[in-house]
């Protein structure tokens, strides 16, 4: 539709998904039984850094520079692609966190399974971190049914939390995300417990929004950070499917 540049995506498949995605050695709930991880993602970044993407460069037309390069994923997929690129700057100037599992080291975590955003703010920051370009997204429950766990949906709240340990840091602040009014200072973690609608959120949508004047005001491709949440949406490929557009259009439009 000409809406982005020719963009070449190279899917990666394992058979070990929960320890190549995962930095923590988490006791993780599966339903019918407990794993304790055995985390191998910085093995696995060594591996993409190492090995395929010099594939990719080798064998097909690329624009190699980091600023022309993303990691995405979701799920496990999407906290791993955000570790990956923090990790890796100098290989990734872009990343999209389609419903990252932000929950892993906030939930249950101890001083060695961190989560992420203390990864992140506890990070000596290069220049290269500065120029990471972020998409971050997630749905999640209006908390119509009085759940109160609604706003840990998706893992929205630890979402949030990672956004704000990111504008923190100089990323880019938005009004509809902003607690106090005031651009300049990042948004308050709200508790888990805090009401979905009590959330200041900026809303996925298939088309821009009325309130705004088409893509280029309602995704601001030209800042560093998007967090839209795509509210009443599950975790799964459907939902992903359905926010993949925003994020190609943010990351990669004209």
């Amino acid at each position: 539709a000409g809406a982005v540049p020719p963009v070449i995506v190279v899917g990666i498949d394992t058979d070990d998904r929960i320890n190549e995605y995962l930095y923590a050695d988490i006791l993780l709930d599966v339903g019918d039984e407990f794993i304790l991880v055995e985390p191998r993602l910085d093995q696995y970044a060594q591996f993409l850094v190492d090995t395929v993407k010099p594939l990719v460069d080798l064998e097909f037309p690329t624009l190699p520079a980091r600023e022309h390069t993303c990691m995405a994923g979701s799920s496990f997929g999407g906290i791993s692609s955000m570790y990956l690129a923090w990790k890796h700057p100098e290989v990734f100037g872009k990343v999209a966190s389609f419903s990252g599992s932000y929950w892993v080291g906030e939930a249950f975590g101890t001083e060695t399974d961190l989560a992420m955003r203390d990864i992140i703010a506890s990070t000596e920051l290069t220049a290269e971190h500065m120029l990471l370009t972020v998409y971050l997204d997630s749905g999640g429950s209006d908390g119509a049914n009085g759940d109160p766990n609604a706003y840990r949906d998706d893992a929205r709240v630890y979402t949030d939390w990672t956004r704000n340990t990111l504008i923190s840091l100089g990323w880019s602040n938005r009004p509809e995300w902003d607690t106090d009014d005031v651009l300049a200072t990042p948004p308050e973690n709200l508790p888990v417990t805090t009401h979905p609608k009590d959330v200041p959120t900026l809303l996925w949508a298939a088309e821009p929004p009325p309130d705004y004047a088409g893509w280029q005001t309602y995704l601001r491709p030209e800042a560093s950070l998007l967090h839209l949440v795509g509210l009443g949406q599950e975790h799964n490929e459907a939902a992903w499917e359905a926010r993949f557009p925003a994020a190609v259009r943010y990351l990669f439009g004209n």
